[in-house]
């Protein structure tokens, strides 16, 4: 079968993050299907952006037939909008150099959700099926996140888009686990279906170091600015750390709040590595911490062995009310693929870590917990996190691994009810 996924930032191993829809391009091209990944030339998201030659720039990623489209490098929320409008007009006026002359099965891929009605339109001059893949839930997120309300337009508008979009779609597909919930009340819930984020065992690196490059700074080399994983690793007992976006949602405030507490304990290690809107700030917290090192963002390749260098993985969100129909963070299968213990700072009906038995949670903002928590394990024997750590590798494997998920995606898409 030809199946479409239509990503306004869809990433890939080379370009990065937001990886969902190249291991579900994957997987279905692994079943025998021939698949194309229609995404914009721009995400401030992404780590690498496609070299662009021309308006429609193609290239294969294995198996996965990539067109990336020009649009703008956006610097506000406005033009971020005029790019989704942008990149939605050009794949509809230049589709024929753009997608195959077949389509079985449209897939878009959102936020945004006003792309969906573009994308729909491909699915009419098409004649196919079109199914919504929902990673995040807008606009319910910009009224948890801004200072928007209900009556702002363009929230009224992300309204009407996600309406339509739940009316049109064949299938409703999400890796938020309680999507149901939030669809009950649009009268669809019964076209909905759970696929959770996930990681592709198949791209498990080999292990080696990574020279990691600082931008706090590191008192212990005053005129370095690279360190090696290694080199930390003979240097602390204990490394707790975060590898992800420095961004509104991911609340790494109370990791810097246990540590300034606990600098006394001079062979614990907190390293953050990644980057983004709050990397100032972080840094400016760090300056007067001796046991904090914040490193710069590695390609994705080099991830899973920067993560392998931690003791303990840490991952905290800002509490929101939509949290409790569910997260869908990849880091936390990044972590659990380098089988290591995880500590969860998360507020959510659905909690990964109590259901793998790998780690430990507590609520956001609790401080007194985090430092509880992070004693208890700095106690324990080497072993003990190797056996919490294994725990989750095994649970990724039975339930996250994409040779699993993999299989949801054909099933559903080719419309088959044994799930």
């Amino acid at each position: 079968m030809e199946y479409v996924f239509i990503n306004h930032n869809g990433g890939s191993p080379l370009h990065g993050p937001n990886m969902r829809t190249y291991y579900a391009a994957k997987a279905l091209y692994e079943k025998g299907h021939s698949v194309t990944i229609v995404s914009s030339s721009y995400s401030h998201k992404y780590v690498s952006s496609p070299q662009m030659f021309s308006l429609i720039q193609k290239e294969k990623i294995d198996g996965i037939n990539y067109c990336w489209i020009r649009t703008i490098r956006y610097k506000n929320l406005i033009s971020r909008i005029y790019s989704h409008f942008e990149f939605s007009f050009k794949f509809l006026l230049k589709r024929k150099n753009i997608f195959p002359k077949k389509i079985d099965h449209l897939i878009f891929s959102g936020p945004p959700p006003e792309i969906f009605f573009f994308s729909w339109l491909i699915s009419k001059i098409y004649s196919c099926k079109i199914s919504a893949d929902i990673r995040d839930l807008w606009p319910r997120v910009q009224l948890d996140m801004n200072k928007f309300n209900y009556l702002n337009p363009y929230v009224l508008f992300l309204f009407f888009a996600q309406l339509i979009m739940f009316k049109l779609a064949f299938r409703i597909i999400s890796p938020i686990q309680n999507i149901e919930k939030y669809l009950n009340s649009y009268g669809v819930s019964e076209k909905s279906y759970v696929i959770e984020n996930g990681f592709d065992l198949d791209k498990l690196p080999d292990k080696k170091t990574i020279n990691l490059s600082i931008q706090s700074l590191y008192e212990h080399e005053p005129d370095s600015r690279f360190i090696n994983t290694a080199e930390l690793r003979k240097k602390y007992d204990l490394i707790i750390g975060y590898s992800g976006s420095f961004d509104r949602d991911n609340e790494l405030s109370k990791l810097f709040d246990a540590a300034e507490v606990l600098q006394n304990q001079t062979r614990v290690l907190f390293l953050l590595v990644g980057g983004g809107i709050k990397t100032n700030l972080y840094l400016n917290k760090a300056k007067n911490l001796s046991n904090v090192l914040i490193a710069n963002r590695v390609p994705a390749s080099d991830v899973v062995n920067v993560i392998r260098a931690f003791d303990i993985c840490f991952v905290s969100l800002k509490p929101k009310p939509i949290h409790k129909y569910g997260i869908a963070l990849a880091k936390i299968y990044e972590y659990m693929a380098a089988s290591k213990p995880i500590i969860w700072m998360i507020d959510s009906e659905v909690n990964i870590i109590n259901q793998s038995g790998g780690g430990f949670s507590c609520l956001p903002n609790d401080l007194d917990e985090l430092i509880r928590i992070i004693k208890n394990l700095s106690s324990m024997d080497k072993s003990e996190l190797h056996k919490m750590g294994n725990k989750n590798f095994e649970y990724l494997n039975k339930y996250n691994s994409y040779e699993y998920l993999g299989s949801r995606w054909n099933k559903i898409l080719r419309n088959q009810n044994e799930l």
